[in-house]
């Protein structure tokens, strides 16, 4: 019988406490069956264990996947100002709730959206986002954003980031909605992977909190897609998240809209 190191181990001290001459063979027949139960035990643990480890090596190179497209999110904020407002990757337009002050201040109603955002002009993509996002013009005259990404390489997250401000959503139950369409998205490994329509939300304790719609993968014709989140007080950014994460393919947005849900 092939068994591992560790029972020969525990074999041995019990074969030299038996005392040659006064060997009972009896008991030397039940001490043997004990043995081998024990020896098959420990094999069945070591296989277990064995299959164990394969499994938590698979779900961890999973998640280094995931961690690295993240951090290459959260190192597009490291120099974004708290707050900001920049073309390209920021609030175009507000409403009133623009006049609010104070960073934890609740959100308040209002007649009108809290950001809209339609990708005419003066939106436009800059920086490293422009290396596989920009607005195109499209058949039926109307702008999109356009996140395409034909070949992935593992470690890029083809993500735009279109920054709030946080006076206008802490606190508040919000509302995402656009229009999407998705042009041959590939297999999505995991779940929480494939077209992207969410948000990152960094708040001041050091965690990050990453609310989405479930968009998958495949190929599909404009339609509305939404999410609700409530954002906590105390949020140090809140940034929407356009584009794919995890797959190749090509993704379109239209006529993204930020509202407080009732």
């Amino acid at each position: 019988m092939k068994f591992p190191s560790t029972c020969a181990a525990l074999l041995l001290p019990l074969s030299l406490s038996l005392p040659l001459g006064a060997a009972d063979p009896v008991k030397l027949v039940e001490e043997n069956r004990r043995l081998e139960l024990e020896i098959r035990e420990l094999e069945t643990r070591w296989t277990d264990q064995a299959n164990a480890n394969k499994k938590l090596e698979r779900e961890n190179r999973n998640l280094e996947r995931v961690i690295a497209q993240q951090q290459q999110v959260l190192a597009e904020t490291r120099n974004q100002p708290k707050g900001a407002a920049v073309y390209g990757s920021s609030v175009v337009k507000r409403g009133p709730a623009e006049e609010r002050t104070g960073e934890n201040a609740p959100a308040a109603s209002a007649s009108g959206p809290v950001y809209q955002q339609d990708f005419k002009p003066p939106f436009q993509v800059t920086g490293s986002s422009a290396k596989f996002a920009s607005v195109q013009t499209l058949e039926d005259g109307r702008p999109a954003l356009v996140v395409d990404y034909p070949a992935a390489d593992g470690k890029t997250n083809p993500c735009l980031l279109l920054w709030l401000k946080t006076d206008d959503v802490a606190g508040a139950k919000v509302r995402f909605s656009a229009q999407i369409k998705a042009e041959n998205i590939s297999k999505p490994p995991a779940g929480h992977l494939g077209g992207k329509f969410g948000l990152m939300v960094s708040r001041n304790d050091g965690k990050t909190e990453w609310p989405a719609a479930t968009i998958g993968g495949g190929s599909f014709d404009w339609k509305q897609v939404s999410f609700t989140a409530d954002i906590p007080y105390g949020v140090r950014s809140v940034a929407i998240m356009l584009g794919l994460q995890g797959v190749t393919g090509r993704i379109l947005f239209r006529d993204l809209k930020v509202e407080y849900a009732e």
